[in-house]
């Protein structure tokens, strides 16, 4: 496709990574706007850019999203990876973004050859809330730009530092779980849901901004809360002596093993 006017960024991929990152770059104190995406699911791409009409449009298709942008940003699902991209043409000068956390760089080279400018990285859902910090390698001046509109950009040192990131990131799914499981324990002893819920969330958020502190040491903190002959003395011992904590461990390395395996 031809264009004069080159789109800073395309999504190839409408799923709810895109739904949140766009979302989050739409919100921005320095919005971006000219934003393309493309999905073989019309309705995914409609949802998006009927949140904002203004600043994100639909290509025609995923090739002629990559004629028309400057950077591409693939949130493809990693099994289908390969097929997507083994027909487009990308431009040596173009920047390719991946999200495809089962995706190295070596993946790539050669699916979007022959571009050479790729940067992996791991932006998480509260990136639309302006929240967090978005892992990514290697550094890149136009990518970190893009990144900064949405939360703090975290630049790893190397590619396996990533890869271990990323690996922390399936934890997220079991924090809710946490969090639901203490909020329906309270809800199944009288408390009203919403208060459950309220104060739950309140103290696990306000728990991990104190721990954001430069300087501050997580095993001070866990020191300080158990407090001898306290609740949490009581319940982390009760914990440790379950053995509740080693599985986190186990599925960590499980979880790294799947990204660096091939």
């Amino acid at each position: 496709m031809e264009n004069t006017m080159r789109s800073p960024l395309g999504f190839i991929g409408a799923g709810s990574l895109t739904n949140f990152v766009t979302t989050g770059l739409c919100t921005s104190a320095n919005p971006l706007s000219g934003i393309l995406i493309a999905d073989i699911v019309p309705s995914r791409t409609a949802a998006i850019v009927a949140k904002f009409p203004a600043q994100i449009s639909i290509a025609e298709n995923n090739q002629s999203l990559i004629d028309a942008c400057d950077t591409v940003l693939l949130a493809i699902r990693p099994i289908d990876t390969a097929l997507v991209l083994k027909d487009l043409r990308f431009r040596p000068e173009q920047t390719v973004i991946s999200v495809i956390a089962l995706k190295t760089l070596a993946d790539l080279e050669n699916l979007v050859a022959p571009c050479q400018n790729i940067v992996r990285v791991m932006p998480m859902p509260p990136v639309q809330e302006h929240l967090g910090t978005i892992p990514y390698y290697p550094q890149n001046q136009q990518v970190q730009s893009i990144l900064e509109r949405l939360a703090q950009p975290l630049l790893m040192q190397t590619e396996e530092d990533l890869n271990v990131i990323t690996a922390v990131t399936g934890l997220l799914a079991p924090f809710y779980l946490l969090l639901d499981y203490a909020v329906s324990w309270a809800v199944e002893h009288g408390v009203r849901p919403d208060t459950a819920q309220t104060f739950t969330v309140n103290m696990f958020h306000s728990l991990a901004e104190m721990s954001r502190k430069p300087g501050t040491e997580l095993k001070e903190m866990i020191r300080e809360a158990a407090t001898p002959g306290g609740l949490n003395e009581q319940s982390t011992k009760f914990l440790a002596m379950s053995g509740a904590y080693e599985p986190f461990l186990t599925v960590l390395e499980d979880l790294l093993k799947r990204i660096t395996t091939k």
